[in-house]
């Protein structure tokens, strides 16, 4: 509780986020950060009782060379994705708090980070429909907030609801009256394939097939862009996306850092 107390003042007096009386928290890799990451940011910002919403880096046991390697790059490419937003923080306090960012010392320095505010914990489906394997820790963890807004993406709502209820052993409307709501917050169907991921993959195949300096200049030549956007209908650059996905998926990421020479240098 201490060290929490110590990470919370050592941030709030770098000036990462105000106080506020509504703080959504939504966690991720942002590697790289995308349009749905974007689009979910402004929608969470409008819900009730939020007036601000913080992008924190995570960290995962098993990929933490990976992640952590480029975690400098992860911060400004999200500081990036959400320059023009409001209200809207990115930082790494998670990573920072080692393993304790994964527990209820977490959320106890975020609420003295924002002076006290009502705590909001965004994550996808199916993060939250995983805590039926980890119920009694998700337990305590979502007793330090008073909303959970579920993206929904790939999961019934009953099958999200149930899970829930089962790991909180109350319902929704019981969660309700005693000051915990569950929001679920449905992915816009024109962005529900899109996934750092992927991105990873087809950056991957651009720099095997595209001169890096030929790709530089494209993506600097906003004119060029759009030009070889219209070049192709949305529906079926969507539909090419979905019938990639298997076979970009087959392409696994790797676990440690990756080797210091690579195609686009």
């Amino acid at each position: 509780m201490e060290d929490a107390q110590l990470l919370a003042d050592a941030w709030r007096r770098r000036g990462v986020m105000p106080a506020t009386r509504g703080l959504a928290i939504f966690p991720g890799s942002f590697n790289p950060p995308s349009r749905i990451h974007v689009d979910l940011v402004r929608r969470v910002g409008e819900l009730p009782g939020i007036d601000a919403v913080w992008l924190d880096m995570t960290t995962h046991v098993d990929k933490k060379g990976y992640i952590v390697s480029v975690i400098e790059h992860r911060l400004r490419m999200t500081e990036i994705a959400v320059s023009g937003m409001a209200d809207v923080g990115v930082a790494q306090l998670m990573s920072e708090m080692g393993d304790a960012g994964q527990s209820v010392a977490y959320f106890d320095a975020l609420s003295r980070l924002s002076g006290g505010a009502s705590l909001t914990w965004v994550m996808g489906s199916d993060v939250a429909v995983s805590m039926r394997w980890w119920g009694e820790k998700a337990r305590a963890l979502l007793s330090r907030c008073a909303q959970l807004v579920v993206v929904q993406r790939g999961h019934a709502d009953a099958e999200v609801l149930e899970t829930l209820e089962s790991v909180m052993r109350q319902s929704r409307e019981e969660l309700a009256a005693g000051g915990f709501r569950i929001t679920l917050l449905p992915a816009d169907p024109a962005l529900e394939e899109v996934s750092s991921s992927a991105i990873r993959r087809y950056l991957v195949v651009l720099f095997q097939h595209v001169p890096l300096e030929v790709l530089r200049y494209v993506v600097g030549r906003r004119d060029l862009c759009d030009f070889y956007c219209r070049l192709y209908e949305d529906a079926a650059v969507r539909s090419m996306i979905k019938g990639a996905k298997p076979a970009l998926g087959r392409a696994k990421s790797m676990k440690a850092t990756p080797p210091a020479t690579v195609v686009c240098e």
